[in-house]
């Protein structure tokens, strides 16, 4: 799904220097909505799967931490 996610955005990006920011196709910006969704759902189950101790303080909580503000900043983003 990452991967998926980053060639849109490169396709996104190409699309706009080829018509303007303006005039790039609304389906982008359902796709990323869409994307960004499934990336909350998955942190809220790992989040609920684990518990807020184990997915804070356990062997992973840095890269759970960073996945928590890479999926804010997306979701203040599509708003």
């Amino acid at each position: 799904l990452i991967i998926v996610n980053a060639a849109l955005m490169g396709i996104e990006i190409d699309v706009a220097g080829q018509v303007g920011q303006n005039d790039i196709p609304t389906w982008f910006s359902t796709v990323n909505k869409l994307v960004v969704v499934i990336f909350v759902v998955e942190t809220a189950l790992k989040l609920l799967a684990m518990g807020c101790k184990d997915f804070f303080k356990g062997p992973d909580a840095l890269w759970n931490c960073f996945d928590v503000l890479i999926v804010s900043l997306s979701v203040a983003e599509s708003m």
